[in-house]
């Protein structure tokens, strides 16, 4: 049986974790009333409108939806094959028509197809308006359909009026353009497309009003808004409402049409305006080839009780998971300890880095033996890190050690083989000076064992190589270096320019009637990286093989015909500053040169310099 005290000790454990967790809540909890009451009433509010306003949009899109479906009505109608015949025909013309039993079956599918786009709930008649004298009101089967009307039906209509006095093709009418005719017997609202055409050289004109339902377009705004103080509705260039959905007190809220976008400024966004009695903010969007206005309106006060009630939703939220979450602690928290508290920290830890090793505690329960299990584990894996960190290197080492000896080897065999020419001939001069050369260059080659050395160092080198590639060719070669001072002491790889130089020489320079040419080294800092610039006027090649080139230098797998120190230069850098630590490009164009461009970070790797 366990002993009293270790009860009373899991007794306050329990209720000092619950009054941690309470701590943890409460506090929060006064921040963020503070919080409300300065800040997220506010942010609600723009939250709400911001959402308000996407909804805005979507209403928007409807009605020029609908619109697009009038209008588009409209355009099957008036580019009719049909109609564009129809209309210059005389009556000779339309005496033939009439004769032939195939136009005119041609003529009542076309006046069918018109008659079954009016349905009454989109559209609610289509009328062709022509000259009252054109000789096709002289058939029956023309005006039995009622889709031709005389262009005296319209003639005190202001829609018509204003197609002789401007060059647009269509306009969209609402009532206050309309005679009493059209808006007894067709409807209130319509859209008119303009068809001109040609009578015995006469440019005249015929007009396709399409009338639809503008109670349509009011039950597209019905229904929209959560709100009890608001509005939405649709106004055109008359200050004529086109359709409105609200509530009556919110009538009074409609800006003019001129005023809309001098007080609202910007369309789709939202503004707040003082209508005098009350603040309210406002939206309005264009109606596209309408010329019409959308305005959505809403009292700045309805907004704001909308937030508060989403505070008072959040709030009540989140006490009743407070006191769900304090229920659940006291039930669990029973086998909670500070221990395995402190022992869950240091397995967190592993993440960052090697484990600690943790003090042996003295109790020698189930969280001791866990603990004692841990630093056993701790102290393996150290020891393996440490094992494997320097095998690593080890080998790192080595292959890089092996990729430098490539270098060296194949350029003392050419230059040996330049002195024993030289000797052959009896040039004890360019022997002596060969010798010299060479013994500079393999001085700095040397570099103390190391397999990292100073853009400076590597320049030196990089000159005692070429002028010893000059005498053996006998060539005019020039090696122009440009480096900022401050890039002199970076540290690089050793031999990084020396195998592409070497390139440049060998399928560049030396390619060349004559052995005479420049090879340039520019070098500059950016923001995260050094750039090197090599590049020579050769004979170049094409842009096939210095993509080909590039793609083999990454290719880790096997060597490269002809271009083993390019392959090299991409295996060091790997190892020095990683698979993606370094860029390494090449252009070129047949008789131009060929450019090597290489990037790299500002320092090698740890891992590879500690051995470097």
């Amino acid at each position: 049986m366990k002993p009293f005290r270790y009860y009373m000790y899991d007794l306050k454990l329990r209720y000092k974790l619950l009054l941690s967790y309470l701590l943890l809540i409460l506090i929060p909890m006064l921040l963020m009333f503070a919080f409300f009451q300065f800040r997220f009433v506010s942010r609600l509010e723009k939250n709400t409108l911001d959402m308000e306003s996407v909804i805005v949009e979507q209403m928007s899109g409807n009605v020029e939806a609908y619109m697009s479906q009038v209008a588009g009505t409209a355009d099957t109608v008036a580019q009719s094959e049909v109609l564009q015949k129809l209309l210059p025909y005389t009556a000779t013309q339309m005496e033939q028509v009439m004769a032939s039993q195939r136009q005119r079956d041609t003529l009542t599918t076309y006046l069918e197809n018109i008659r079954s786009q009016i349905d009454g709930e989109v559209i609610q008649g289509i009328r062709i308006y022509c000259d009252g004298d054109h000789p096709l009101f002289d058939q029956d089967i023309l005006t039995d359909y009622k889709i031709f009307e005389s262009t005296e039906k319209i003639d005190t209509s202001l829609w018509y009026g204003l197609f002789q006095n401007q060059k647009e093709g269509e306009i969209v009418a609402s009532a206050f353009y309309m005679n009493s005719w059209e808006g007894d017997t067709m409807g209130r609202i319509s859209y008119v497309k303009r068809v001109q055409y040609y009578e015995l050289g006469d440019k005249k004109e015929a007009y396709v009003a399409v009338y639809f339902n503008r109670e349509y377009l009011t039950q597209v705004l019905t229904g929209y808004g959560n709100y009890p103080h608001s509005c939405i509705y649709i106004i055109d260039e008359k200050e004529g409402i086109v359709a409105m959905e609200g509530q009556d007190e919110m009538h009074q809220y409609i800006l003019n049409y001129q005023d809309i976008g001098g007080l609202l400024e910007k369309e789709k966004t939202f503004r707040k305006i003082d209508y005098g009695d009350r603040n309210a903010w406002s939206i309005y969007h264009n109606i596209g080839r309408t010329g019409w206005k959308m305005v959505f309106t809403v009292s700045e006060d309805a907004i704001v009780k909308a937030a508060r009630t989403d505070r008072l939703i959040f709030i009540g939220g989140y006490l009743i998971i407070a006191v769900i979450l304090c229920v659940l602690v006291l039930l669990l928290s029973r086998s909670l300890t500070r221990r395995i508290t402190v022992l869950k920290d240091e397995m967190q830890q592993v993440k960052n880095g090697p484990p600690k090793v943790l003090e042996v505690p003295r109790q020698s329960d189930e969280i001791g033996q866990l603990t004692e299990s841990y630093n056993y584990m701790a102290g393996k894996i150290n020891s393996l890190l440490a094992e494997k960190i320097r095998i690593v290197r080890e080998n790192n080492r080595m292959e890089m050690n092996a990729l430098r000896a490539q270098i060296n080897p194949h350029f003392l065999y050419n230059t040996l083989d330049m002195i024993s020419w030289y000797a052959k001939k009896g040039d004890t001069q360019e022997v002596t000076s060969s010798i010299q050369a060479l013994a500079r260059f393999y001085k700095l080659s040397l570099n103390q064992g190391k397999l990292v050395t100073t853009v400076k160092n590597e320049v030196q080198l990089l000159e005692r190589y070429v002028e010893l590639q000059c005498r053996r060719v006998r060539g005019d070669i020039e090696l122009i270096v440009d480096i900022p001072e401050p890039m002199m002491e970076r540290e690089i790889p050793q031999f990084l320019f020396q195998p592409i130089v070497e390139n440049s020489l060998k399928h560049g320079i030396l390619e060349k009637e004559e052995a005479a040419g420049y090879i340039s080294v520019t070098g500059w800092m950016e923001e995260k990286e050094m750039v090197f610039v090599i590049a020579d006027d050769g004979v170049g090649m094409e842009a096939e093989k210095a993509s080909r080139l590039l793609e083999e230098c990454r290719d880790s797998q096997g060597e490269m015909d002809g271009h083993i120190g390019v392959k090299n230069i991409c295996r060091r850098l790997a190892m020095f500053y990683g698979e993606d630590g370094f860029s390494l490009g090449f252009t070129s164009r047949p008789g131009e040169g060929t450019q090597a461009e290489l990037h790299l970070p500002y320092e090698i790797r740890e891992e590879a310099f500690d051995n470097a």
